[in-house]
């Protein structure tokens, strides 16, 4: 099985979200919901990636718990 790029989640992956940035190709942002939910963002076009904000609030996936 081929690795996850260095600083995102391990797989299983829910829902994922990818947006580049207009004014700069090169960065890259990622919303991945796993066991580590979180806004991803890449400088170097997704070859590596560093954790932003974790409060994203995302209900109802396959790695959230039922209340």
């Amino acid at each position: 099985m081929k690795r996850a790029p260095k600083g995102l989640p391990a797989k299983p992956w829910g829902r994922v979200a990818v947006t580049i940035a207009p004014s700069k190709p090169n960065v890259v942002y990622a919303m991945i919901e796993s066991t580590r939910s979180a806004l991803f963002r890449s400088e170097d076009g997704g070859k590596t990636w560093k954790s932003g904000t974790a409060a994203i609030g995302w209900s109802g996936g396959p790695f959230t718990s039922p209340t």
